[in-house]
């Protein structure tokens, strides 16, 4: 339930989970579980929910940040090994 707690906030989406033997539950875009219903009990929910349409920076843009962090990291690496092994 945590890591789709965890979607939930990176999306800003609503999500519902429907489970067999887990626990089926609402939650909103910022990780609160709205309604839940417990494990191992055969029952339904009636949950609200919402649609968003507003999209996080991570949604939009994806691994960006990551790939620049590797851009960055690589150029500070080749200029320091292009200084160490240069000769004077």
């Amino acid at each position: 339930l945590n890591m789709v707690r965890m979607r939930a906030i990176e999306n800003h989406r609503w999500v519902l989970r429907a489970t067999n033997t887990g626990v089926t539950a609402s939650i909103d875009p910022y990780g609160h579980v709205v309604e839940a219903a417990p494990r191992h009990v055969r029952t339904s929910i009636r949950a609200g929910f919402g649609y968003e349409h507003d999209l996080t920076f991570y949604a939009a843009y994806g691994d960006i940040f990551a790939y620049l962090c590797a851009v960055v990291t690589t150029v500070a690496l080749g200029l320091t090994l292009r200084r160490r092994f240069t000769v004077n």
